[in-house]
């Protein structure tokens, strides 16, 4: 996941030692344009009642159910009804459509790399 961001240039890994000894990575945003639409994104679903994609949906509950949704920069103009909408993806039914896809994206994955590695097997026997 960290490496596909890398590859699309929205953050980069940045290495180093801290104290000359212990290795410490850092992931600092290269492309705040992606973070900058994402915000826009949410705060149009819960300030608007615009209708987000299922990652967005996903971003917004995760933001509800951690507290931190009033600490996002900038905030969405608190109100009750933003409260209710944070909670309404929070216990709404996105969950199950990212899931699906999640399962269905990893059998893929799961695939693939069985048959390279059967057909790695008897090409080089």
């Amino acid at each position: 996941m960290i490496d596909r961001l890398v590859e699309r240039g929205l953050i980069r890994r940045e290495s180093r030692k801290v104290l000359g000894i212990f290795p410490s990575t850092r992931l600092p945003v290269d492309d705040a344009r992606h973070e900058a639409a994402l915000r826009r994104r949410v705060c149009a679903a819960l300030e608007d009642g615009e209708t987000p994609d299922t990652r967005t949906a996903a971003v917004i509950a995760l933001l509800s159910a951690s507290g931190t949704l009033p600490s996002l920069h900038p905030a969405p103009k608190w109100s009750a009804t933003v409260h209710q909408r944070a909670k309404a993806f929070e216990n709404g039914s996105w969950g199950a459509v990212a899931v699906s896809t999640a399962v269905a994206r990893t059998a893929a994955a799961i695939t693939a790399a069985s048959v390279v590695t059967t057909v790695t097997v008897i090409t080089s026997q």
